[in-house]
């Protein structure tokens, strides 16, 4: 599951977007070879992730030649701040430009979407609690988030901690993510 954002700049001058109005304080970027974060070094197609609660980052993309749209894409579930800051995110971008803004392709008013913050984030909960069960319950062996740093599975220890108390998962992610871990990356060459 997803939210998927798109912005869209109207009026007749466009400006293009500051990487900092993104940012704000509380961000961090990087870029993912798919299944680990590599770098910071690429404008225009980075994860974003509050390094103070490390979850499954949210996706944005743009061209920074092109000033009229901006994609967001946030999966879920993934931490309480990690919502947070997706939510601010959007609230900085959609101030700095006049725009109008598709949500899972339906318009939205922006104030009326992000008052809706608080109704998210506890659906986020009942996602983290359903797969949880479906773990528990044996319907499937487990679960793996593609996160900020790498993927994660959760098994079924895991998740019977986190039926018991969702706000636990946001912990689990974080601590297993502010780790300076390495994993080696398996290469095969032919030779003559």
């Amino acid at each position: 599951m997803s939210i998927d954002v798109c912005i869209k700049q109207k009026g007749l001058f466009k400006k293009t977007i500051p990487l900092d109005v993104i940012v704000g304080d509380e961000l961090a970027f990087g870029i993912n070879d798919g299944m680990r974060m590599v770098g910071d070094d690429q404008e225009g197609n980075m994860i974003f992730y509050n390094p103070n609660s490390i979850g499954r980052g949210f996706h944005i993309s743009w061209d920074a030649d092109e000033k009229n749209e901006l994609n967001l894409r946030l999966l879920n579930p993934t931490t309480t701040d990690e919502m947070r800051s997706f939510f601010n995110c959007l609230r900085r971008i959609t101030s700095y430009w006049k725009c109008s803004v598709t949500i899972d392709g339906i318009e939205e008013d922006i104030d009326d979407y992000l008052s809706q913050e608080d109704d998210l984030i506890a659906f986020n909960h009942r996602v983290i609690k359903e797969v949880s069960e479906k773990i528990v319950n044996g319907e499937t062996d487990s679960l793996t988030l593609m996160s900020t740093m790498w993927p994660l599975v959760i098994g079924k220890d895991e998740a019977e901690q986190f039926i018991l108390n969702p706000h636990l998962f946001s912990s689990w992610m974080h601590e297993l993510q502010s780790h300076d871990y390495y994993y080696a990356k398996p290469q095969f060459f032919k030779t003559d």
